[in-house]
């Protein structure tokens, strides 16, 4: 099952944005999601706002910590990309999700 958050929604400031992150990882791993799609925008001038750069940051940690799988950032969603591939295995539906049919720097995709 793929679930989708959108924490750009209500401009929060990065704590905040990470709090709900770290929530939705908990929820989706108890009620057994595997795939989480974060929608966190890439900043107000295209360059990357604050909380692109947290999540660029963390994400990685979260993997080596053990408590996520894997991840991908939206302008890494190319073929290619082993995670990916690892991603439409577990959830082949979500190539059909519009965020992800291009690449997007917006978002980022979770394997829980």
């Amino acid at each position: 099952m793929i679930r989708i958050i959108n924490i750009k929604e209500n401009n929060p400031n990065a704590d905040y944005a990470m709090f709900l992150v770290d929530e939705e990882i908990k929820y989706s791993k108890a009620v057994g999601n595997r795939v989480v799609i974060i929608i966190h925008g890439y900043g107000s001038h295209g360059k990357g706002g604050t909380i692109k750069e947290y999540i660029k940051s963390y994400l990685p940690s979260l993997k080596k910590k053990g408590i996520i799988s894997d991840y991908v950032f939206g302008e890494n969603w190319g073929e290619l990309n082993d995670a990916r591939k690892k991603i439409c295995e577990i959830a082949p539906e979500i190539i059909l999700k519009e965020n992800l049919s291009r690449l997007n720097a917006g978002v980022s995709v979770i394997l829980i």
